[in-house]
């Protein structure tokens, strides 16, 4: 299709003209050339730029040799002249030349004037075609690659010759001359075409066609058999065997039916490379050592077993497994054959004393009993360390033993009492508490000890009386302090053993010259049975006022001035029950005071000597200072809870409680515990006071609960929530001896390591036990006394 552009080149040769109308001039607008290929006319832009392709470096396609195939239509040239210049012609030239040929000499097509039109320039655009050509470019050439190579001019009478502008250069298309060939039926699509069908083409072969006529059967495929088993490869061929099934088509491969790697002479499309074994139906196993075991390594031609441990060495026999062989082969069993009875175990004996050691020989006792096949054993019957000379296979090293059925300890102190340390020779028992220093025996347990050799003891023999307690009495005054003594009193009353104290009988701060344990610390009293008071003014009337010596009186209202004297005192009466607190006096009359003074608790108004006693208030009413009037006429019946008849005297085990009787009303129980010396039922502590809810008491949780030991119990109740004065009678009660037993008495212990366990017992860090081994007569041999913080030994 052309595109033509003389409108808006006209505009702008107009507007050029306008400036030069007289100026004589011509050129082209466009210039295009016509080709025909066998599908109609194409326009191709020469000097032109429109939607046509263009011309110059166009592929103008592929043709084949001998054929009519790409003909020159023509061209149209669109020019103009201006200022009376003329075109008397126009024409284009070609030629068609082989790339990187000779190019030879241009052809010309002559152009027609068809029509033209004013353009304002003085002259006119003219159009000159030539469309009807018909020139062949392609019967007569070769097979080749080929240039069309084509320009344009136009004479003028201002300008002379004019050519079309390429930039000086000439328009050049391509095309291509391909030679016919013939193409062969490849049904079978293998690339292998068969004579007896054909067709031709210049473009390459059509599909379905092939080049070649080397098919033997074209409704087959045919594989190549480079090596000639009758199995072929995967590479296609024009004559060949119809299977690609060789594995490897340059080698034969047979048959290994047994998959040992070694064939049999059956070839195979897959297989083995050789035909080499002996019998393809069972596997054959290299025999390296010739014992007719066959090793793990697969063989053409061998055993039929793969049992051979190691086909490098003959193995041997070895029934008793202690790695001694005899002489005869087996598959796997040792390297060498020099059991001397391989139907039983031989152990090396060292030190030749007929027991064997953990070690297997070849030749030797029949027994591993030795314990240690480098040292001779002896036999140590009494398991003390030490033996006697008798060889054992198990033992000890030494036979040196004095006495090899009793145990003997060291006795490094001489006392005839041995230590925990066995000896070969020594005393039969090892209850020294310390070896290394003699101890002495201390009945009363006061850390010091009289001249009697003991195991445990003391490490001194100072007692003056070992079979009572002594004190010390610093102040030497009869009465010991808590500390023991070796000598001294035999009590323990001193309230202070660095003071003497003095009896104070009427209770004035001033004692007479006897000696008491506790007391007061002078003994400047005239006379201890009657109180004496400070006379000041000395009118014979005391002060309130204790004096060692003076009057028996404090009924002075002024003891500074001697003319004031006894008068009727007045007494404070805080609770204004109408009597007087003693100890608050006045010698005048003031509010608030009475003249007597028999209130025993001016702080309560039901207090007083008018007062009638109130059962179990927990106060004496009365002020006749009886509680509840306990055993007076009219009186109250105490109250208190009390044990069961068998509670007295009897042993309380430990976690056990002591359950009272039970008391009507009662809020709360009370016991008052004291540990006593066995002995005088002395007290050795304070008292402990135990509060309980519910009436029983539980030794256990004293503070200063302890074994073997005998405690004061005194009990009362809480009744209207006040703790009743009044105590039952006391009682008395023991705990008991901690005594840890052995559960396994009477049973077999099978091995020396077994823990023989004992029961526990609260409140209990060291176990002690004492064991002794008995002949076939239950006679004693020895004792021995074990002490472990744990409940268990092990013999």
């Amino acid at each position: 299709m052309r595109q033509k552009l003389f409108f808006k080149v006209g505009l702008f040769l107009l507007l050029f003209s306008g400036l030069h109308l007289r100026s004589q001039s011509a050129g082209f607008n466009t210039t295009y050339i016509v080709l025909n290929n066998g599908n109609g006319d194409t326009f191709y832009d020469l000097q032109a730029t429109t939607a046509n392709p263009d011309f110059d470096n166009a592929q103008l396609g592929t043709y084949c040799a001998g054929s009519s195939g790409l003909f020159l239509k023509g061209a149209e040239h669109n020019n103009w002249k201006c200022g009376g210049c003329d075109i008397s012609s126009t024409h284009l030239y070609y030629r068609v030349y082989l790339v990187n040929g000779s190019s030879g000499a241009f052809s010309a097509v002559g152009l027609n004037f068809t029509s033209d039109f004013a353009n304002g320039c003085g002259g006119r655009d003219q159009q000159w075609s030539a469309t009807n050509l018909n020139v062949d470019l392609t019967s007569t050439l070769s097979p080749g690659n080929y240039v069309l190579e084509v320009y344009s001019d136009q004479a003028t009478s201002c300008a002379g010759t004019q050519y079309a502008s390429n930039n000086g250069a000439n328009f050049k298309a391509n095309f291509t001359i391909n030679a016919v060939q013939t193409y062969y039926v490849d049904a079978d699509g293998d690339g292998f075409g068969v004579p007896y069908s054909s067709t031709t083409s210049c473009l390459g072969a059509p599909v379905g066609y092939v080049a070649n006529t080397n098919d033997c059967n074209d409704n087959q495929l045919q594989y190549v058999d480079a090596d000639g088993d009758g199995f072929g490869s995967t590479t296609l061929t024009g004559c060949g065997v119809s299977n690609a099934s060789d594995c490897d088509d340059s080698q034969l491969q047979y048959l290994d039916f047994d998959g040992d790697g070694f064939g049999n002479a059956i070839l195979v499309a897959c297989g083995v490379t050789n035909a080499s074994d002996c019998n393809d139906n069972q596997l054959q196993y290299l025999d390296a050592d010739g014992d007719g075991y066959g090793s793990q390594v697969l063989v053409a031609c061998g055993a039929t077993n793969n049992v051979d441990c190691n086909d490098g060495q003959i193995q041997y026999l070895d029934v008793d497994e202690d790695g001694f062989g005899r002489n005869v082969w087996v598959a796997c069993g040792v390297t060498n054959n020099i059991d001397c009875n391989d139907n039983e175990l031989q152990y090396v004996d060292a030190d030749g004393d007929g027991y064997g050691g953990t070690t297997l020989a070849a030749c030797g006792p029949n027994n591993n009993s030795d314990c240690n096949d480098n040292q001779l054993q002896y036999i140590d019957a009494d398991g003390d360390g030490f033996g006697r000379n008798v060889l054992v296979a198990c033992g000890v090293t030494n036979n040196i033993d004095c006495n090899d059925n009793e145990l003997q300890y060291v006795d490094a102190d001489g006392d005839g009492y041995g230590g925990t340390t066995l000896a070969a020779c020594g005393p039969n028992n090892n209850s020294d508490c310390n070896d290394n220093q003699l101890q002495y025996m201390d009945a009363d347990g006061d850390g010091f000890g009289r001249n009697v050799l003991v195991a445990c003891g003391v490490v001194n023999n100072v007692d003056c009386n070992d079979n009572e307690l002594q004190y010390v009495d610093a102040d030497g005054d009869g009465y010991g302090s808590t500390t023991f003594a070796e000598c001294g009193p035999n009590n323990n009353s001193d309230c202070n053993d660095n003071q003497l104290q003095y009896m104070d009988a009427d209770g004035d701060g001033f004692g007479r010259n006897v000696l008491v344990a506790c007391g007061v610390v002078n003994n400047n009293d005239c006379n201890d049975n009657q109180l004496q008071y400070v006379d000041a003014d000395g009118d014979g009337f005391g002060s309130m006022i204790f004096a060692p010596c003076g009057v028996a009186n404090n009924s002075d209202c002024n003891d500074a001035n001697p003319t004031i004297g006894a008068g009727s005192p007045y007494f404070r009466d805080a609770d204004g029950d109408g009597f007087g607190d003693p100890t608050v006096s006045a010698c005048q009359f003031m509010a608030g005071y009475v003249t007597n003074n028999t209130d025993c608790d001016d702080t309560r108004a039901n207090v007083n000597p008018g007062a009638v006693d109130v059962c179990y208030d927990g106060l004496d009413n009365d002020c006749n200072g009886n509680i509840d009037n306990i055993g007076l006429p009219g009186g109250c019946i105490p109250v208190y809870t009390t044990p069961a008849a068998t509670v007295p005297n009897s042993t309380i085990t430990y976690g056990a409680s002591i359950i009272t009787s039970l008391v009507a009303n009662a809020q709360g129980y009370r016991y008052v515990v004291t540990r006593v010396n066995p002995a005088d039922d002395t007290p050795m502590s304070a008292p402990v006071t135990v509060d309980m809810g519910l009436r029983n008491l539980f030794l256990s949780n004293l503070s200063n609960y302890a074994y073997g030991a005998k405690y004061k119990v005194e009990s009362t109740v809480r009744i209207n929530n006040v703790w009743q004065p009044n105590y039952a009678p006391a009682f008395y009660v023991f705990t008991p001896t901690p005594l840890s037993t052995v559960a396994s008495c009477g049973t077999q212990i099978s091995n020396t390591t077994t823990q023989v366990t004992s029961s526990a017992v609260a409140l209990v860090s060291v176990y002690r036990y004492q064991v002794q081994r008995l002949d076939a007569s239950n006679n004693v041999v020895s004792t021995q006394v074990l002490t472990s913080g744990l409940r268990y030994f092990s013999f």
